[in-house]
């Protein structure tokens, strides 16, 4: 199959929603669940994303909060494909 070679970016994504589940946990305050006077937000589920990797696309499940006030810092790095590479050698390709 083509995307056989693929094999490593599915474990890389889930350990990425998992880290990220645990900063949304430390942006609350709380864990899922908790009832707890130090909390800030509340959890509001998933919202898809697929960035381009050198390893093809790949889509994470980002954890929501209700204010919007959270984003987990793993993904901050990844910008829409074409963003950044208007200065320099790659803007000679593009």
């Amino acid at each position: 199959s083509p995307m056989a070679w693929m094999g490593p970016v599915k474990p890389c994504a889930s350990w990425s929603i998992e880290a990220s589940r645990i900063e949304r946990a430390q942006h609350l305050q709380a864990t899922p669940y908790e009832r707890s006077a130090q909390r800030v937000d509340y959890a509001n589920g998933y919202k898809d994303k697929t960035v381009l990797t050198r390893m093809g696309e790949v889509t994470f499940e980002v954890p929501q909060v209700r204010s919007g006030g959270f984003y987990p810092s793993a993904l901050e790095r990844w910008q829409p494909f074409g963003a950044g590479h208007e200065s320099g050698a790659g803007r000679d390709f593009l």
